[in-house]
């Protein structure tokens, strides 16, 4: 039996009240974009979410895009709607302009007619555009969230650490396979509320703006001073915020008597901070796994890298582990991982480029922009580092260290008998034609520690110089 079902005049969504519009702002876009950089195919990413928000394109729309309705030489686009909207021709930002012409160096002379190819150099599809979105929002939240736990330079500046929960929404960040896997392995649980019942018996845990407000206050109270003073370079702008954020938090607290930094240290668990790890472990564990099938030739491609594996891989279908921030790839067969592997080929990096077109809070900042031409603000103001009344020099936050859960065995490894396997390997012979006080030795020591540096200074010290001689 079939039934037309339509919503009711006016109906408003389920989750309306927790959102107030369904669409991004440009502050949310750029944002947004932060996560492409570091992607291995960052212009054609770009490209396709400039085009799509400055456009307003369906994901339909942006898949359908041809080779021949950009015209580079004139700037304009030639955008087809669908569902009866109407088609027209559109200009180019200069800022898309140049994305584009740095994509098409890199697309090459491709036989097919989209304008936006794929990996398999084949037609994007909404799955894979869904996709597309979904991973660069994770790599750019990733890469927030690891700022904010990792350490400061300054001592007067103490938060940092790994929480103990992290509660969020049920997004599409959230719900990520790589944003748990690094969750997890930084011991991090994640947390989601539900939206708010209609029966009035489950209510949803809000915010209440506790993230928001001192990122507003950060974008009218400190943005605002540019206008007196534009800083020179990206380290100098950092500079200032971060001597502004020293400010914000030696001023009172607004429901307390002492500052804001002296009421995060009161509130410390008692048994102290729990550390946050380097970024190079950060990124083992930035990790997105893909169910492939290895060429006869023993390669493989990740976003257009291709990477040479084990022969023993050739021909059979393994789980990829590609890194979001690094090109290091492992691979996973059975029981066993391999790697890492390095690229062998790929796409040629370029730099970053990304401005916007004045929108009106930007014209609202001109106006600002031109109030502050008649007023006056020292440099120093921004510039000098800032003396606190609140002192925190003989404070000292016990800290709990790291533990390292090595998801891939770069530090130890797995057992003795592929430690054995990998000297041996070094060698270049079986370990059975070691003397017995050698390997006698060596025994003791992977009974003792599987840890790579540990084994590795063993060997190099005890049976290269009689054997690799």
């Amino acid at each position: 039996m079939r039934r037309n079902v339509e919503s009711a005049p006016n109906a408003s969504p389920v989750d309306a009240h927790e959102r107030t519009r369904d669409y991004l702002s440009e502050e949310e876009f750029a944002v947004l974009l932060q996560g492409t950089p570091r992607s291995r195919y960052r212009w054609r990413n770009t490209a396709m979410l400039m085009l799509t928000f400055n456009h307003g394109l369906r994901v339909t729309e942006l898949c359908r895009l041809k080779r021949q309705d950009v015209d580079l030489t004139h700037g304009r686009i030639w955008i087809k709607r669908l569902k009866g909207s109407l088609s027209t021709e559109q200009p180019l930002q200069a800022d898309e302009l140049r994305t584009l012409k740095r994509y098409l160096t890199q697309r090459g002379n491709a036989h097919l007619p989209w304008l936006f190819l794929n990996e398999r150099g084949d037609q994007f599809t909404r799955s894979s555009i869904n996709y597309l979105v979904g991973i660069t929002g994770v790599r750019a939240g990733l890469q927030f969230l690891f700022n904010a736990m990792a350490p400061k330079a300054d001592e007067r500046f103490p938060f940092g650490g790994r929480p103990a929960y992290l509660y969020t929404d049920n997004g599409p960040v959230t719900r990520s396979h790589v944003f748990q896997q690094v969750m997890d392995s930084l011991g991090i649980e994640v947390k989601t509320h539900l939206p708010r019942g209609h029966d009035g018996r489950r209510t949803t845990a809000r915010s209440k703006g506790k993230v928001e407000r001192p990122f507003r206050t950060v974008k009218e109270a400190h943005e605002t001073l540019y206008h007196f003073h534009e800083p020179q370079t990206e380290a100098e702008a950092n500079a200032w915020l971060f001597n502004y954020l020293l400010r914000y938090n030696d001023s009172p607290h607004r429901s307390a008597s002492h500052s804001r930094m002296e009421d995060w240290v009161q509130h410390l668990p008692p048994e102290g901070l729990r550390e946050m790890c380097s970024w190079e472990r950060f990124c083992a564990f930035a990790r997105e796994p893909e169910t492939r099938k290895v060429a006869v030739d023993a390669q493989v491609s990740v976003s257009g890298v291709r990477y040479e594996v084990d022969p023993d891989l050739a021909g059979e279908t393994v789980t990829l582990w590609f890194g979001l921030y690094d090109d290091q790839l492992f691979v996973e067969h059975g029981a066993r991982r391999y790697g890492p592997y390095a690229p062998s080929g790929g796409p040629i990096p370029l730099h970053r480029y990304r401005s916007f077109k004045k929108t009106p809070t930007q014209q609202r900042a001109d106006r600002i922009e031109g109030l502050a031409e008649h007023l006056s603000v020292p440099r120093a103001a921004l510039s000098d580092y800032p003396t606190l009344s609140s002192s925190l020099s003989a404070f000292e936050a016990v800290k709990q260290p790291f533990a390292d859960p090595d998801p891939f065995h770069q530090l130890t490894f797995p057992s003795t008998l592929d430690a054995k396997r990998a000297i041996a390997d070094h060698l270049g012979m079986p370990l059975a034609k070691l003397s017995p006080e050698q390997l006698a030795a060596l025994n003791t020591l992977l009974a003792a520690t599987l840890a790579k540096t540990t084994v590795w200074d063993h060997v190099r010290r005890h049976l290269d110089p009689f054997y690799r001689g």
